[in-house]
């Protein structure tokens, strides 16, 4: 194995060619200190790596490697998720990219990890070469029907940042949801720190008008919905509590979309479970409103993949929907 941590010098050198591609509408210097927040996070201290394979003493090809704790049917898994693959431009065509990537699978099988996850933004064919297999990659998009507005719920924005008592509160909603799905990751509230920074940063210094988080809750708190607005859609990011206080945000969401003259929701496809059995819209509409079919289209982004390293696993890509969510995007 020939991968090292990357200092800071290292990560600089790639930052200098990723700019262009995956800074999202940042400056190159508000790009080095978005990299530098999520490098230097107190959840990054533990669980967050940036790792380079190292050609003639300069950085060939890198990736960000970080530890996560997901739960399946009562059991805690350790898996280890892959973001960022790059190789630099003076070494490309040599195969490095697939060098790191078998060094990766044996650092996590030596470190005993029970599976590796990573989201592609390429054709997951240069994964599956290593056996990763799709967990799912469906974007849904729900055109919306006329609504009778009711201001019955609660909006409000997650910038400035949440107090801690509301990050206790989402934590502690997440964490009993949960407990229901086939599978999923476990944020403890520093986790939930890590993501909501990264978030604001986007906000505030993206020059492409990065979109605020919306926060969606019920009178009795007993659930939530995050969510995003871009235009006239509403981008759904997850939606957590018990089916019946699912259904209700559901109700408020389409309220809201009235509200803010919205002509679409859309979301992956783990955002359509709380519409099963139908997946439908007109459930929740009166029967007099005509409704559009939920309409699906697959993700050239984003397509979460799975390599299992424990038999345990294994059974995680047969899950549909796919109960990962948009947020825990590595």
């Amino acid at each position: 194995m020939t991968i090292a941590t990357a200092d800071w010098h290292d990560i600089l050198q790639v930052l200098h060619e990723t700019h262009g591609i995956w800074s999202p509408g940042l400056t190159k210097s508000a790009y080095h200190q978005y990299i530098w927040g999520q490098v230097n996070h107190p959840w990054s201290r533990h669980n967050y790596r940036y790792v380079v394979r190292r050609e003639r003493d300069k950085p060939a090809a890198s990736c960000k490697l970080y530890s996560l704790t997901m739960t399946s049917r009562g059991r805690e898994f350790h898996v280890l998720g892959i973001g960022a693959v790059y190789t630099l431009h003076e070494f490309r065509s040599r195969g490095l990219a697939h060098q790191l990537i078998d060094d990766v699978i044996e650092l996590a099988d030596n470190e005993n990890y029970d599976g590796l996850l990573l989201y592609s933004e390429i054709e997951p064919g240069f994964y599956e070469e290593f056996g990763f297999v799709e967990l799912g990659a469906a974007d849904f998009y729900a055109y919306l029907p006329r609504t009778q507005s009711s201001s019955d719920g609660s909006i409000a924005t997650l910038l400035p940042p949440p107090v801690d008592e509301e990050i206790v509160w989402l934590a502690r909603h997440h964490r009993r949801w949960l407990r229901t799905q086939p599978y999923g990751i476990v944020r403890p509230e520093v986790y939930w720190r890590y993501k909501l920074q990264k978030e604001r940063f986007l906000n505030k210094h993206s020059r492409i008008s990065w979109p605020q988080l919306q926060l969606l809750t019920n009178e009795d708190q007993s659930g939530y919905m995050l969510t995003e607005q871009g235009g006239t859609t509403i981008r759904l990011l997850e939606s957590v509590g018990s089916p019946s206080s699912r259904q209700r945000l559901w109700e408020k969401l389409l309220s809201r979309a009235k509200d803010i003259g919205a002509s679409r929701i859309r979301g992956w496809e783990s955002g359509i479970a709380d519409l099963a059995p139908g997946f439908s819209l007109s459930q929740l509409t009166p029967p007099e409103q005509k409704t559009e079919p939920i309409q699906y289209n697959e993700r050239d982004w984003g397509r979460g993949m799975l390599l299992a390293l424990s038999p345990e696993l294994d059974w995680w890509p047969s899950v549909f929907p796919c109960p990962l969510l948009e947020l825990d995007l590595v």
